[in-house]
């Protein structure tokens, strides 16, 4: 192989990077993951009025709210990880967040479920860009004892845009319908594409001409070796099957079951607002402010603690995924809308704390010029297992037991993944102290 293993610590003084520069960086790829949330969050919060409209099945709506994405995810994640090795990053950022914004708006015009479909893919064609060369830059610029808040901070963005996609989402559809909706949420992606394209720098060059980029089959075999990694892949798409599954249907969940009573909470707000308004505020709630708290926290408990066991990139996972398995039962089975939220809300801030560690150690198992293919490996598998069988698994096993408490059971026997997760991030422990010598 041609490039060094070296270890994190020298890798992250390598590419010095001046405050100012270094906090704008941050700044706009927390943009970018912003918005590349509330492209991908705000279908969920449009499910009812989508699945009333085109006449949807709950197993179509789990093809489209998972394995639509997935689909060409999975397919052009590690393409355009190994174009983020070799070119200038913010061009392949700029241009990724161009298509899945152009994508999200042409969903507004789909007139079937293979229509809707197809520009879900397209979508995620797009968002397989962005989130590798994004951590691969973020980790080039931040020394190792920033490095889980940095990628903590952009990774909220994650929440933050499942915040903003959720609750303006469920607003802009009750004002304008849901076809509208998807036009306001694709837009501003054109606008933060042009800033990428013409003011983020990427400091890479100042890395010398010997980090030559090693192959396809090189990076393959070095994470190949590396256990640590296959347990931080394996645990994360347990723990995201779940937070996924949610995510998916958890609206679902309470328009069915409680439209009158999240009516009459409208009401008390504005006469013009209804059920997917409340809906759309309650899941920002939860999977926005809860989640980003949960994202930002992990990773400062991360970052101390590493300090004196660099096991904790796997071990604050572990006991996070077991914890938030009572609160998401909780949140399927309790009959109360606003207690299920509340478990709900706990639930994704506990699990959130594994985010921050995940792409961290991940990221520092490995040469510089393999990160944006780790990070794409990781994503790559955790979204084909968690976004393809998630939300489809629950759609299947709602149709299947049927009635009024079918959902209701198929979301609470998803929550199932903690348990798996936090034995495979357990299990990877020994190995990450020995992946970060290797």
């Amino acid at each position: 192989m041609t490039t060094p293993d070296l270890p994190m610590e020298k890798v992250a003084t390598m590419v010095p990077a001046q405050a100012g520069g270094h906090r704008y960086a941050l700044a706009l790829l927390l943009g970018a993951s912003t918005l590349s949330a509330v492209d991908r969050q705000i279908l969920n919060v449009l499910v009812e009025p989508i699945r009333r409209d085109l006449s949807l099945s709950d197993t179509q709506i789990g093809l489209m709210t998972g394995l639509a994405f997935a689909l060409f995810y999975a397919t052009m994640a590690l393409p355009l990880a190994r174009l983020a090795e070799r070119m200038w990053r913010p061009l392949l950022l700029g241009g990724c967040m161009a298509l899945w914004s152009l994508f999200t708006m042409v969903c507004g015009a789909a007139q079937s479920f293979v229509q809707l479909f197809v520009a879900r893919v397209l979508v995620g064609v797009g968002e397989a860009g962005s989130g590798p060369a994004s951590h691969a830059l973020v980790t080039d610029i931040t020394p190792p004892e920033k490095r889980a808040r940095a990628l903590a901070l952009v990774g909220s963005g994650q929440p933050l845009g499942a915040l903003i996609g959720l609750a303006c989402g469920g607003i802009a559809a009750d004002a304008f319908g849901w076809r509208w909706a998807f036009v306001l949420a694709g837009f501003p992606g054109i606008v933060l594409a042009l800033l990428m394209l013409f003011t983020l720098r990427d400091p890479r060059p100042a890395i010398g001409a010997d980090d030559a980029v090693p192959s396809a089959r090189e990076a393959l075999g070095v994470l190949a070796r590396k256990f640590s990694f296959w347990m931080f892949v394996t645990g994360s798409s347990f723990v995201s099957t779940t937070t996924l599954a949610f995510g998916a249907f958890f609206g679902s969940l309470l328009i069915r079951n409680h439209t009158p009573e999240l009516e009459a909470l409208a009401a008390r707000f504005s006469p013009g607002l209804g059920a997917t308004s409340v809906v759309g505020a309650m899941l920002a709630l939860a999977f926005g402010a809860a989640g980003a708290f949960g994202v930002i926290v992990g990773g400062m408990i991360t970052d101390r603690l590493r300090a004196r066991d660099p096991a904790a990139y796997l071990g604050v996972p572990a006991l996070a995924s077991l914890a938030s398995t009572p609160c998401f039962v909780a949140a399927a089975m309790i009959a109360a809308p606003l207690t299920a939220l509340g478990f709900l809300s706990l639930g994704i801030v506990i699990s959130s704390f594994a985010m921050a560690p995940v792409l961290a150690g991940a990221q520092s198992i490995v040469p510089v010029r393999m990160r944006a293919t780790t990070s794409a490996v990781l994503f790559l598998l955790v979204n084909f297992v968690a976004l393809g069988v998630g939300p489809l698994s629950v759609g299947i096993l709602s149709d299947a037991i049927g009635g009024a408490d079918g959902l209701r059971l198929a979301l609470a026997w998803s929550a199932i993944g903690g348990p798996l997760a936090a034995v495979a991030f357990w299990a990877g422990r020994p190995a990450l102290v020995r992946d970060f010598e290797a």
